[in-house]
């Protein structure tokens, strides 16, 4: 009897299985899902809200690499890389694994070199480039940019990282000095130059005119230099082009030269005109492909006036850094010898133009000031009160990684050891240090080319001849003052700080 209860009890407890198991398992399984899918995400916000970004970027903004069609044999390309040597001269001392981390950190956080590109085409470039900027400069891990870019569109994105709350600390390669937007405050801009400014390139144009005038009086480079300034309003880069057309001719009349020419394109003016206005002497601002069509119907002027057996004398050109291109030469052959340029490295190198050591200074600025920034909570002074709850409560926030930089750079107190040479950055721009500790504004450099090769010009020779007459006038008149006066004049070519 007992057994058959038990029996019964055990078929019942079977039977009820089920709607016990729907009850208690089943039944909850939804409310669960549901909890999970909420919950879960939730927690990882709040998690990532309090840690921050896992990772800092530093963005290095390039041009497009342009090509030509393939078809077009024997065409050039367009950009030949040079964009590219940058990236490859940035990573060069990196040793960045392959998705760019780096070996070191910044503030306890991993450090992520990354590469963006702007706009394709020049109709676009602008809008593009600057819709690309404004989400690099409003993302939550970015923490520091390179904008290697031409001047003009430098100027027009710069706005998006200089004017955000807390700015975007920014190394330029961009050498107009009028780049910077209007300021919103009394503080500086987180900005380091890499390079000398424009108004250092119409500076050293105009300086060599003049010494070479003073160096060689007998011949016809002795006369009283007189420019012609040709303004390349056809270029791409439109913001460098009128920038340094403009600074020359104030440059000029600073020196005591004279401009009696300035044209808006690089249209040759007849031969009579440049005779009567007594032009020896062209500077040009704009790119090698236009400098070449101004050279070649300058010698076509040239050769119609030794035709015609009329006295004409063709002007001595100076072309901007633009114009430093190995395809200047290549598609120039030996019209272009003997031709004079401005560039912002002392060295020429023919397979990337210089981009390759740029790009690796560029790098080696970055890291240093990352290093020196992290010596120490340099986010404190511009945080305040809200950054040290934060700093309590472990919160972690790119802008005060920000912070922690632009502090530094302000401070102005970081010498940055680049190999061969040592920089520092003021508000006046980039500062070489000798081993003197002197410290002295960068320069640009004078070349030629000679026989198919850009060729330094010995400036300092030119100076010294310069000097040699100066103080070979002065002694008819006064006592001999030594070899002192010649070194005086010598040294005040070196602008010491």
């Amino acid at each position: 009897m007992k057994g058959t209860q038990t029996l019964q009890k055990l078929r019942g407890w079977l039977a009820n299985l089920g709607t016990q198991a729907s009850e208690y398992l089943i039944a909850p399984l939804p409310a669960a899902l549901v909890a999970a899918l909420v919950l879960i995400p939730i927690g990882a916000w709040v998690v990532a809200f309090w840690d921050g970004p896992q990772v800092y970027k530093i963005i290095v903004l390039s041009p497009p690499q342009e090509t030509t069609d393939p078809s077009d044999e024997g065409t050039p390309p367009k950009n030949d890389d040079y964009s590219e040597k940058f990236w490859e001269g940035f990573l060069a001392g990196a040793n960045a694994k392959q998705d760019g981390t780096l070996p070191f950190t910044f503030r306890g956080v991993t450090l992520q070199v990354q590469r963006e590109f702007e706009a394709p085409t020049p109709e676009s470039l602008t809008s593009n480039a600057q819709s690309l900027s404004s989400v690099i400069a409003r993302r939550s891990d970015t923490l520091m940019v390179v904008l290697n870019l031409s001047s003009t569109t430098t100027k027009e994105i710069l706005p998006e990282y200089l004017q955000q709350s807390t700015p975007v600390p920014v190394i330029l390669t961009a050498t107009n000095p009028n780049l910077l937007p209007p300021k919103l405050s009394e503080d500086n801009y987180p900005v380091l130059r890499m390079l000398p400014s424009d108004d250092a390139q119409v500076k050293a144009a105009a300086d060599f005119a003049k010494e070479q005038a003073e160096a060689e009086p007998s011949t016809r480079k002795g006369a009283e230099p007189v420019f012609w300034v040709a303004e390349d309003t056809f270029s791409e880069n439109q913001t460098y082009s009128h920038f340094l057309a403009t600074q020359f001719v104030e440059e000029a009349e600073r020196c005591s030269l004279g401009v009696h020419l300035w044209s808006s394109s690089y249209n040759v003016f007849p031969v009579d005109a440049l005779s009567d206005l007594g032009v020896n002497w062209v500077f040009f601002t704009g790119d090698w492909s236009h400098a070449l069509i101004l050279i070649r119907q300058l010698n076509a002027i040239s050769k119609r006036a030794k035709r015609m057996h009329e006295p004409y004398q063709p002007p001595s050109l100076i072309l901007n850094e633009t114009s430093m291109d190995q395809r200047l030469i290549d598609q120039g052959g030996p019209e272009v010898d003997r031709i004079y340029l401005t560039y912002s490295m002392p060295k020429w190198n023919k397979s990337d133009k210089g981009m390759g050591s740029l790009g690796s200074d560029t790098f080696q600025v970055a890291k240093q000031l990352l290093a020196s920034a992290d010596s120490k909570d340099f986010a404190e002074p511009r945080g305040g009160s809200f950054y040290k709850l934060k700093r309590f409560l472990g919160i972690r926030r790119v802008i005060d990684a920000r912070n922690a930089l632009i502090t530094k750079m302000e401070r102005c107190d970081t010498t940055y050891d680049l190999g061969a040479k040592k920089c520092e950055f003021d508000r006046l721009g980039t500062k070489w240090v000798d081993e003197n500790n002197q410290k002295y504004a960068p320069k640009f450099h004078v070349f030629q080319v000679r026989n198919g090769h850009f060729q330094h010009v010995d400036q300092d020779a030119i100076a010294e001849r310069s000097s040699d007459r100066a103080v070979s006038m002065n002694a008819s008149a006064k006592p001999s003052p030594g070899p002192r006066l010649i070194e005086r004049a010598a040294l005040s070519r070196r602008r010491i700080y």
